[in-house]
Order: structure tokens, then sequence, then C-alpha cells
């Protein structure tokens, strides 16, 4: 359960390694601190060193900076800035679990440029 303070970040590939700013935050879910400066985070699921996800969360000023804003004499309005929740990482429609992922462009065993010249005559 995601405790106060933090953001939960989900990945759908339990064995996905999670990454945040290119920083290893933990595997298939992960939890980081929710309040800071304003902040875009760039997340990454890997699974063998490949990419499987991506996508960003954005810290933004809530009903909860307002008020830390105002205890603490307004300087709360510029690092009590929070992340969502959760938020969860997408997988590329091509990778599937138990597969190591392969882009669209790596099937040069089907290329026609690899395979033997034929003769025209039957």
């Amino acid at each position: 359960m995601c405790s106060c303070g933090t953001t939960m970040i989900i990945c759908p590939e339990s064995k996905a390694e999670i990454y945040l700013d290119n920083e290893y935050v933990g595997q298939g879910i992960a939890e980081v601190k929710s309040i800071g400066f304003p902040h875009t985070a760039d997340l990454e699921a890997r699974r063998g060193g490949r990419v499987i996800g991506k996508t960003t969360m954005s810290r933004s000023f809530t009903f909860g900076t307002f008020c830390i804003g105002l205890v603490t004499y307004y300087t709360g309005f510029i690092w009590a800035w929070y992340y969502p929740d959760d938020v969860t990482i997408p997988i590329y429609a091509n990778y599937m679990p138990g597969n190591e992922y392969k882009s669209l462009w790596d099937h040069s065993d089907e290329s026609i440029w690899s395979k033997p010249i034929q003769s025209l005559k039957k």
C-alpha cells in the first residue's frame, strides 16, 4: 500500500525493472518520494536491458502544496509540489512477456536481400 508522501509506480510486467530519470527504483512496483520541487520525471520499464515501456510524470501544485506553503511562510509554494498517487507505465504493444523484446525493424532474417539470387530459367 502506498504511504503518505510517496508515489507508487506500477508496470504490468512484474519482472520489469523500473527506472526514474535513469536511476533504478524497483522491479514491477516501486515507491518514490512524492513531494519536492516542480519536476517532470522520465519513467522507463526495462526487461533484459531493453526498454519495454515509457512514460512521464510531473509534480503539480495541489491543495497540500497550498497548506504547506501557508505553514512554512510561503516557502512550501516552491518545494512542496506533489507527484500523482500512482502511475502505470504502459508496455509497448509488440512486447510479449517471456520473449525477448524485438523491434519491428529487427527481422533481418526475412529480408529479400539476404536470400540467394535465383536464376530466371525454370
